[in-house]
């Protein structure tokens, strides 16, 4: 399976150690003159973090869409603790949700190869229907898999090792993305990330099941007008599910302000909600 990709411009798939936060960075600063044998009094420069983006998956009309969050380094504990934060309220305005219930806490992180083990407090598989369930499962999973190289989610809750959630006994023993696509839209656009600023070169990337062999990638400007639009292969063969990962052709010279990336597929049922097209607002 194809893995996601990291915002920036870092493919989706490796977690780092988990850390509950991020120390800035000390340097020793040079030492003044001392003279022999007294020892000279300790110095250090803190060098500030850059704070990077990242994605956390919420719901809306009961299926995932993203969201960007800016943290100080980008890495799994991170984002997922971004994800507990849950929508803000222009998101939520906006029609995003959670259905995490409230109150859960991300305990930690660890990685082992190609996966991650999630451990979450018991708040976690608390309330909601099967729907609920595969809903919550699925924004950690989406969560975690953007880092490069992490493909695979388990999960723990309170520190114990858990095979399935709910009384309908919901999988949850190394969950994929593929695994319940229901909750997925067949086209989910992750970068450019809602309201990015961009180059002229934008990069796109999707995680997408494609229902023939090409997806159309259309930008537009603030009166609707197509700078660009151009097929690009689909990333798998049609049902199966894929990343996509494309630097587009530069914007005409002289394009600037509002524009909309909008990646669809051509062969989609328009009936089907999770075959509308995928569209984010960005800012050149």
């Amino acid at each position: 399976m194809s893995s996601a990709v990291l915002p920036s411009s870092t493919a989706v798939g490796t977690s780092a150690a988990p850390a509950t936060t991020t120390a800035p960075t000390t340097v020793p600063a040079t030492a003044p003159t001392t003279a022999p044998g007294t020892s000279a009094p300790s110095v250090t420069t803190t060098v500030p973090t850059r704070p990077t983006t990242v994605l956390v998956h919420f719901l809306r009309d009961e299926l995932l869409h993203v969201a960007a969050r800016r943290v100080p380094a980008a890495t799994p504990d991170a984002a997922l603790r971004a994800l507990l934060d849950g929508p803000t309220a222009a998101e939520r305005a906006a029609g995003h949700v959670t259905v995490i219930p409230a109150g859960t806490r991300l305990l930690s992180v660890a990685l082992d190869g190609r996966e991650a083990v999630v451990d979450l407090s018991g708040e976690f598989a608390e309330g909601g229907g099967s729907l609920s369930l595969v809903a919550r499962v699925m924004q950690v999973v989406f969560t975690v898999t953007q880092f490069p190289g992490v493909e695979v989610v388990r999960f723990r809750l309170d520190g114990d090792p858990v095979v399935d959630l709910g009384g309908e006994g919901l999988f949850v023993d190394g969950i994929t993305r593929d695994r319940y696509d229901w909750v997925v839209p067949f086209v989910l656009l992750e970068r450019p990330a809602p309201g990015a600023f961009v180059d002229r070169t934008i990069r796109v990337v999707a995680w997408a099941s494609a229902a023939g062999t090409t997806l159309r990638v259309e930008v537009l400007d603030a009166s609707g007008a197509r700078l660009i639009d151009r097929a690009l292969p689909a990333p798998a063969a049609p049902g199966e599910w894929g990343a996509v990962d494309t630097v587009l052709p530069a914007l005409p010279a002289g394009v600037g302000g509002r524009l909309t990336v909008r990646v669809s597929d051509p062969l989609a049922d328009p009936s089907d909600p999770r075959s509308q097209p995928a569209e984010v607002v960005v800012t050149v």
